[in-house]
C-alpha cells in the first residue's frame, strides 16, 4: 500500500505587492490540516510445503507547508494592529501486517512500514521597506504533529518458520515566527513559534514451528 500527499496553505503579501492600510487593521492567517493512514496487510495460510504472507506499508507525506506572509519585496504602508498567523496540524500514520503458515512445512510472515513527514508552519515578515505601524504586531507560527509506524510479521510452520518486521520512521516537524525587516509600532511587538511532534515507530516479529519428527 502507498500513499503520497502533499499539502500546502499559503497566504499573505506576495513579492512586488503594495498595500496602504490606512488606519485598518491589517490580518492575514492561513491554517492547514492533513490526516495521511496506509494500511497493509497480508495473509496467507498452505496445507501444502510453503506459507508466506508479506506486506509493504509506505507512506510519503512531505512539504505538508503552512505559510502566513508578508512576502520578500512587498510593501505595507500606515495599517494600526498587523497580525501574521499560522497554523498546521498533521498526522501520519503506516501500518504494514504479514502473516504466512504452513501446515507441512515452512511459514514465513514479513512486513515493512516507512513513514516519510516533512512538515513545516511559518509566519514571516520578508525583507522590504519596514513597517511603521500605530497599533501593534503579532506574528504567530503554531505547529502540532503525530506519527505512528507500525509493522507485524508472524510465521507459523510445522518445520521452519521466519518472522521479519522492520518500521522506519523519519519525521520533521518545525514551527518558525520571524522577520527580515525593520519593524516600529506604537504598541507591542511579539514572535511566537511553537511546536509539538510525536514519532512512533515499533517494529514486531513472532516465530512458531518445529519439527516433530525430531
Amino acid at each position: 500500500a502507498l500513499n503520497y500527499s502533499k499539502a500546502q496553505t499559503e497566504a499573505g503579501l506576495t513579492t512586488g505587492a503594495v498595500v496602504n492600510a490606512g488606519a485598518g487593521d491589517v490580518t492575514i492567517s492561513a491554517a492547514n490540516s492533513t490526516d495521511a493512514q496506509v494500511e497493509a496487510k497480508a495473509k496467507a495460510g498452505s496445507a501444502g510445503d510453503t506459507g508466506v504472507g508479506v506486506s509493504v506499508g509506505l507512506n510519503i507525506a512531505v512539504d505538508n507547508d503552512t505559510r502566513a506572509l508578508i512576502g520578500d519585496g512587498a510593501t505595507l504602508t500606515l495599517g494600526k494592529d498587523v497580525t501574521l498567523s499560522a497554523t498546521g496540524s498533521h498526522v501520519v500514520n503506516t501500518t504494514a501486517e504479514g502473516g504466512g503458515k504452513s501446515a507441512k512445512d515452512t511459514g514465513v510472515g514479513g512486513a515493512l512500514a516507512l513513514t516519510v513527514a516533512d512538515n513545516e508552519t511559518e509566519a514571516r515578515i520578508g525583507t522590504g521597506t519596514g513597517l511603521d505601524v500605530t497599533g501593534k504586531v503579532g506574528v504567530t507560527a503554531s505547529h502540532h504533529g503525530a506519527s505512528a509506524t507500525t509493522a507485524k510479521g508472524d510465521g507459523t510452520g510445522s518445520s521452519t518458520a521466519v518472522g521479519v518486521a522492520i518500521a522506519l520512521g523519519f519525521v520533521d516537524d518545525s514551527a518558525i515566527a520571524t522577520t527580515a525587516r525593520d519593524i516600529t509600532a506604537d504598541g507591542a511587538v511579539s514572535f511566537t513559534a511553537s511546536a509539538d511532534g510525536s514519532s512512533k515507530s515499533e517494529a514486531k516479529a513472532s516465530a512458531e514451528g518445529a519439527d516433530k519428527s525430531k
